[in-house]
């Protein structure tokens, strides 16, 4: 039986979120710097999207892929991945 609280699946943990951006926000910058602000999530960007958000900023995991940084190519790895529909 049931006590009513939900319980997550040890085999599949939460995982926080990471915003992950390219060049194609390069004229929603402010939008997206908003939105990030607002999530609290850090973010990565591709090699097109730097210079959308700040680098130097604490929640910036810097950029992703091979001349990228470890920790943002670890930390979107990590994320459980959702599929809008």
């Amino acid at each position: 039986m049931g006590n009513g609280k939900k319980t997550e699946d040890p085999r599949n943990p939460p995982r926080s979120q990471v915003i992950y951006y390219g060049g194609g926000c390069m004229d929603a910058r402010d939008e997206l710097r908003e939105f990030a602000r607002r999530t609290g999530a850090p973010y990565a960007s591709t090699l097109m999207g730097l210079g959308v958000l700040p680098t130097h900023d604490s929640m910036s995991l810097g950029m992703l892929g091979m001349h990228g940084t470890v920790y943002a190519n670890y930390a979107v790895d990590q994320v459980r991945t959702g599929r809008l529909s």
